[in-house]
């Protein structure tokens, strides 16, 4: 059929010059909360927007970390982990 040979040839278009979803540069990781963590993180941000404030906790927590990393000339990082 002609509107299948045409769709085809678009969709080659489109993919030679790059079009679609760009990558998110992001790697999937399994994190296992307890389900009162989760019931507090939907009743602030609601489920759908669940997995970015996780990111976004995660980094500023990051960053906080170093940042006292930096203020202690790195100390020995692993002398409290346990």
């Amino acid at each position: 059929m002609w509107v299948l040979d045409r769709i085809d040839r678009v969709s080659d278009i489109a993919y030679a010059y790059g079009m679609g979803r760009p990558p998110l540069n992001m790697k999937p990781t399994l994190v296992r909360f307890s389900s009162n963590v989760i019931d507090r993180i939907d009743a602030l941000v609601g489920q759908k927007h669940r997995a970015k404030f996780i990111r976004e906790a995660v980094d500023a927590e990051l960053e906080r970390r170093e940042k006292e990393l930096d203020r202690d000339d790195y100390p020995n990082r692993d002398s409290d982990q346990k």
